[in-house]
């Protein structure tokens, strides 16, 4: 993968071990989110995290990761970082 040799920063990434425990806190953050339009959130999950929860994180089921352990994250990292590049030229032409 070419990377870029500047990425900007519409890109964040969430990373969760878990399912959430409270779906209240969890809508609180999907709306905080959601009201940035300029940022896209990658997310991935490690052993128990919820596939759907990390979904609407991060509204695109095409953002969410999912891994048995943290030693998986070696595994995705081309993947995520390839995914940022996309991100970015998608922002770039759009602006």
């Amino acid at each position: 993968i070419k990377l870029p040799s500047k990425i900007s920063s519409f890109s964040k990434i969430f990373i969760q071990g878990q399912k959430t425990l409270s779906t209240t806190a969890l809508e609180a953050v999907v709306r905080r989110l959601r009201a940035d339009k300029s940022t896209r959130y990658i997310t991935i999950g490690i052993g128990e995290a919820s596939k759907s929860e990390l979904a609407g994180i991060s509204g695109n089921p095409q953002y969410v990761f999912m891994i048995d352990d943290y030693s998986g994250l070696n595994d995705i990292i081309p993947n995520i970082l390839k995914l940022i590049c996309d991100i970015d030229a998608e922002f770039k032409e759009n602006l």
